[in-house]
Parts: structure tokens; sequence; C-alpha cells
């Protein structure tokens, strides 16, 4: 076997013919890459020599292990190991298919360790779905592994907007960590059963379950888990319109996640600042709010997310009176989400602002200018759409 150091230096060697490509990512670190022709001949090689099961077995443990490390670490270091997900995917996609025909014990175990990045990474919600269906299907035994899957696959079908099946998938995960004996997993899917109701506009039922499951995070302790609480049981106060309580949560979610670097706290808070300011009438302030947490979405790769943002800059941007760019937004939001799958349709606060925000200018713009305006927002790159959206100028 060689040693590492051989290992590089013959890398080196390859790079230098230009047999290997290498590319440095954003955290510095080097990833080698065989040419497309070489990797076919590779290939043709391995299967010549009987090898190839071998090697594919051998693709599918590495990628197994690190999706569990993954999933070990989403909370805390989530950022960086969504980068290394995505920018992996391929790899992941190629080891989930191998093992769905070769490994049935296993597959599922990849397959939910993944399932948090998917709901994340939300371009992959509809994709994730398939997979966590046909997972647990092949996996009926009431154990960690399937739990895992069915909290993870209830987030995606909350995203989804099938939050009626959501519930049922975390209900069953809540008895299966509650036979196992896994308190802070039980309160994952405790977690997850909140979002489900808050979906489904039942947000009094929401709450409950979101403050066991902060109840559970701030017991332990562990500043990022109780973060997480924060940003679940702030989404079902500014459902339930309690803007007093929301903002006090939501400024003490912003300062916490400005301190630990959590941009997905960061990008909540800014979210529910927006909300408590539409609520109040404040559409110039909201739209602050929305401009920031739209790129805070979109710097940790939550493009459904964003295009909620987008939705929430439309609605802020129309109630200033900048009609224009507020349907062109809106046109791009709309696009947006229905091109990853993502149905906010069941927050019923949402429907509320738009109709409050969106139907008046709606009528006052023209509503052959607006329809005009948004076809050419959902047109538009949505790269160009962030760019008009975060150009405003505020008063």
């Amino acid at each position: 076997m060689l040693a590492g150091e051989d290992i590089l230096n013959l890398l080196g060697q390859l790079v230098d013919k230009s047999l290997v490509l290498a590319d440095t990512d954003d955290e510095g670190s080097v990833r080698y890459r065989l040419l497309e022709t070489l990797r076919q001949y590779g290939r043709e090689r391995l299967i010549e020599a009987a090898e190839e099961e071998d090697a594919l077995a051998a693709h599918f443990a590495y990628f197994l292990e690190f999706a569990e490390r993954a999933y070990a670490a989403r909370v805390r270091e989530s950022l960086p190991w969504l980068a290394r997900l995505e920018r992996d995917h391929d790899d992941l996609r190629a080891a989930m298919d191998w093992s769905r025909q070769r490994d049935a014990r296993e597959h599922p175990r990849l397959v939910g360790a993944l399932a948090w990045f998917w709901h994340l990474h939300s371009e992959h919600l509809v994709e994730g779905a398939e997979r966590l269906e046909q997972a647990l299907a092949a996996h009926p035994e009431r154990e960690a592994v399937r739990a895992r899957a069915l909290t993870g696959f209830a987030m995606v079908l909350c995203w989804l907007g099938d939050f009626k099946r959501a519930r049922q998938r975390t209900e069953e995960a809540i008895g299966i960590w509650e036979e196992i004996g896994d308190r802070l997993e039980r309160a994952f899917a405790v977690e997850a059963l909140g979002w489900s109701h808050c979906l489904g506009d039942d947000n009094e039922r929401a709450l409950e379950f979101m403050e066991q499951a902060l109840a559970v995070f701030r017991e332990e302790g562990e500043d990022w888990l109780i973060n997480r609480g924060l940003v679940s049981v702030g989404q079902v106060l500014v459902a339930l319109g309690r803007v007093d309580q929301a903002v006090p949560m939501a400024e003490e979610l912003l300062a916490s996640s400005e301190r630990l670097g959590d941009l997905r706290g960061k990008h909540y808070a800014l979210h529910y600042l927006g909300d408590c300011a539409l609520a109040v009438g404040d559409p110039a302030a909201a739209q602050g709010c929305y401009a920031r947490s739209l790129l805070a979405a979109l710097a940790y790769g939550n493009i459904a997310e964003a295009g909620v943002e987008m939705q929430g800059m439309a609605m802020s941007t129309g109630g200033v009176g900048d009609l224009e760019r507020a349907f062109v937004l809106n046109g791009a939001a709309e696009a947006k989400m229905r091109e990853v799958g993502m149905d906010v349709s069941g927050f019923g606060f949402w429907t509320a602002y738009k109709r409050r925000y969106l139907n008046p200018t709606r009528e006052a713009f023209g509503l052959g200018a607006a329809e005009q305006a948004e076809a050419r927002g959902a047109a538009m790159p949505f790269a160009e759409a962030v760019q008009l959206a975060t150009s405003f100028r505020q008063a």
C-alpha cells in the first residue's frame, strides 16, 4: 500500500502531465478528478479484471461514512457540510443508485443521512422525496435507520406542501424514537411534527410541539440547538400574529446567529422581522429585512427559501409604491418556488399578506401590466432578479 506522501507525489506528477485535474474549492481544499476519457478507460479495465463491483462497494462505503459524518455535524457545522454535500452530490447519487440494487440493508442509512441536506439545499426537494419514499418502502423495520429517514422525509414533505403525509411520518418516527429511548432525536421529530401543523395552519398545536422541542434543546445546553429551536418557535409566533412576542424572539435569534455564524438562523430571524413589519403596516422596514434574509438564504444554498424571501420583497416593494418592480419580483419568486416544488400555500398568514399588499397594488398598477411584469420576472435569471430585489433605495 502506498504511503500518503507517495500518493500526493504521484498525483502531482499526473496533474503536471494533465492526466488528472486539480480543483481548489472555497475552503482551500484540493480535489482531484480524472479526465472523462481516462475515467471511462479505468472503468473498462476494472470490468475486464472483474473488480468493478469491489470498487463500487468501496465507493459506497466511503460515501456512506461521509454522509454519516455530515448528519452528525448538521446542527453545529451545517454550512461547510452543505457545501461539501452539494459538491459531491453526483457521487452520492451514484452510491445511492448502486446500494438500492446491491445493499438493501445499508441503502436506507445513506438516504436517511441525506434528508436534512435535501431539505436545506432545497433544489433537491423532489428528488429527495422520491429517494426517501423508496428507501422507507424497502426498510419497514422499526429502528433508528427508519426513524431518521421518516423525520427527514417529513421536513421535505412539509416544504412540498404535503403536510398531512408529513404529519403521519413524524408520528411514526416519534413512536420509534420513544421505543429506542433517544430523547434528542425524538425532539427533532417533534419539531418536524410542529412544522407539519404550521404548514397546515394549525398553529396553536404547532406551537405546543415547537415549544416541546425547544425545551429539550435548552436542556441540552447547546447554543446551536437552541438557535434551531428559536427558528421553529419564531415561525409559529409570526403565523399566529403575536408580533409582541415574535419580534424579541427574532432579535434574540439574530444576535445569537451573528455570534455563532449561523446563516440559517440569521436568514430566519431577518425573515421574521420582515413578516412582523408587514403585520404592523411598515413595508419599508420589511423591505430591508427581506433583502438581507434573501442574501442569507442564498449564502447557504436554500434556494426554495430564497424564492419565499423574493416574494417578501415583492410584497414590501409593492407596499412602498414601487409597483412594476414588485410584480417583476413576484413573478421571479413564483417561478423559482414552482421550479423546486416549494409550496407555502398552507401558511395562512402569508396568503393574507399577499392579499393585503399585492391585490390592491395589482388593481392600482393594472391587471394587464401586472401580468406582463410577472411574466418578465418569471423569465428572468434568478441571479438577475436577486440583483433587482436588493438594489432598491431605502428612505
